[in-house]
């Protein structure tokens, strides 16, 4: 039963799962369904290959979350919907979703299968380079819309978002994949890494995505970061790439045409005539109404304005759900952080005494923990941690940390590693 690639049924489902398939329901139907199928699916092959559902300590994050929004609920009462319902009960499918998905990964690492994994990552993301090329050359395609209810054409040009509804989040996605392929060039030394890297970062900028082109030199950063502190081979190749990478970007915006009218206006507000783009009015206007009816329902949040969008993960729950919404939501998220820099180090330290069976344990340990840092920067652009799609990847990111750290296999190799071992770190 191990055999199963579950790593490749878990990408397979979070990127291209057929929400859409029944149309008639309209999209916010579907997407519920979307929630309450996938953590049902990843729950029940859990239990039919090994008959339980594993629940790690750092799930009781998510159990929290739904004590937060059963708790603002009960507050706002007398405006129950079946949309409002849904909000805490969508938190407890995460945790099922979490906790399955945790299962199904400790025991395929348990499993030492760690060689098939490079290839279900070049394969999803394979299909992905795909789907958005085709996206880019026919915006007006409609074929992938089982996937994706937006066309790529939008009023600031072809954005294509691939297979996920919204451009950051195809880039939040793709972080995950310049993490993993950076790590294969810059600390083993493998070319294609690059190559691929560059693949990714290409369809970053093609997205037009401010938040996803900060975020994406910020996890070429953080990398870098990590293999100085760490002192770990490769970190001049990172600091030299960084370096070569930044001069790149240069001459690409100085040349290519891309369209950047957006970008522009928004760095002239900031810096020069204060005139502003569509995209900073409509976030402008959506931080004012959430910072002034946070404060005003500070202690219950304000779930009756359930169809006001706020694109900002932060104001938004400082909005829903008032100051106890924040401040879980930056709970939440250090929270996470924590854990997943605690996996990464304990992975770090095992690469360094030769202690790990497949280098690809390193690439996935920095890979999901850098990514879950990049989610604090994406709460500015939306709620990646309970948002379409982002949610489960989210949750795939903790899982995959979470059970690198407590996989028997890597556990009994590094059970013998000295406290003294850390400090040469």
């Amino acid at each position: 039963m191990i055999r199963l690639n579950v790593f490749l049924i878990v990408l397979l489902a979070i990127f291209y799962w057929p929400t859409y398939i029944l149309d008639f329901a309209g999209r916010d139907v579907a997407q519920k369904l979307y929630f309450v199928m996938l953590p049902l699916f990843f729950g029940g092959l859990a239990l039919i290959l090994y008959k339980k559902i594993r629940v790690p300590d750092i799930s009781a994050a998510y159990l929290l979350f739904f004590v937060l929004l059963f708790f603002v609920f009960i507050q706002n009462i007398e405006l129950a919907d079946a949309r409002r319902v849904y909000l805490p009960i969508k938190q407890l499918l995460l945790f099922l979703f979490f906790c399955s998905v945790y299962t199904l990964l400790l025991a395929y690492f348990n499993g030492s299968n760690y060689k098939k994994i490079h290839t279900s990552i070049y394969i999803v993301y394979g299909i992905q380079f795909l789907v958005v090329l085709i996206q880019l050359i026919k915006p007006e395609t409609t074929v992938f819309s089982l996937f994706n209810a937006r066309l790529a054409t939008s009023p600031m040009g072809v954005r294509a978002p691939g297979t996920f509804e919204w451009v950051y989040i195809t880039c939040f996605v793709f972080n995950f994949f310049i993490y993993f392929t950076l790590v294969d060039a810059f600390v083993f030394g493998k070319k294609k890494g690059y190559f691929l890297a560059g693949l990714a970062l290409i369809v970053v900028l093609l997205s037009q995505s401010k938040t996803g082109y900060i975020a994406s030199f910020l996890s070429i950063i953080y990398l870098t970061f990590l293999l100085v502190i760490f002192n770990i081979k490769g970190k001049a190749k990172a600091i030299k790439s960084l370096i070569i990478g930044m001069f790149l970007v240069v001459l690409l915006f100085s040349f290519a045409d891309i369209e950047l009218t957006h970008i522009e206006n928004f760095i002239n507000y900031a810096f020069g005539d204060g005139k502003m783009d569509g995209s900073t009015t409509t976030r402008i206007r959506q931080s004012n109404a959430a910072l002034q009816v946070g404060i005003e329902y500070w202690h219950t949040g304000y779930l009756g304005a359930y169809d006001f969008v706020i694109e900002n993960g932060y104001l938004d729950y400082l909005y829903r759900y008032g100051f106890f919404g924040i401040f879980y939501y930056l709970t939440f998220s250090g929270l996470i952080y924590f854990i997943s820099f605690q996996n990464c180090k304990v992975i770090i330290r095992a690469y360094k005494l030769g202690l790990l069976e497949n280098r690809v344990i390193l690439n996935l340990a920095i890979a999901s923990h850098g990514t879950l840092l990049l989610a604090f920067f994406y709460s500015f652009s939306s709620a990646p941690f309970d948002g379409y799609k982002s949610a489960f990847w989210c949750c795939l990111m903790l899982a995959i940390s979470t059970a690198l750290r407590n996989a028997k296999r890597l556990r009994f190799r590094t059970s013998n590693l000295k406290k003294d071992s850390c400090d040469t770190l």
